[in-house]
């Protein structure tokens, strides 16, 4: 069998989103999840008075920045791509992290 040298579409990595995108939908994601989350996290701080609600909501503001800038200074390609997804994802894991933090103690 020979090997084709087209990528196979199937594979998880193949994924225009993580190849060959531009970022923006990345970006737009982390932006209206920032809104939605950071709203969050300053409505648990303003009811419980926890400063581990308005930290989570500076987490998700330096994270949708770092974003931002990642796609303004980082060269179009899978690296931009990589960092993107990574910031979104931590972005997530982190709020979760927080608002879980912030319910134990509340």
């Amino acid at each position: 069998m020979s090997e084709s040298s087209q990528p196979d579409p199937t594979r998880v990595r193949a994924q225009p989103q993580l190849t060959t995108a531009s970022g923006t939908v990345w970006v737009v994601m982390a932006a209206i999840t920032a809104v939605l989350v950071g709203g969050m996290f300053v409505a648990l701080w303003a009811r419980l008075d926890s400063a581990v609600a308005l930290a989570g909501a500076g987490v998700v503001a330096t994270l949708t920045i770092g974003m931002l800038v990642v796609r303004v200074a980082v060269a179009p390609g899978r690296l931009r791509l990589a960092l993107l997804a990574a910031g979104f994802l931590t972005m997530i894991a982190s709020s979760l992290v927080l608002v879980l933090a912030v319910t134990a103690g509340a």
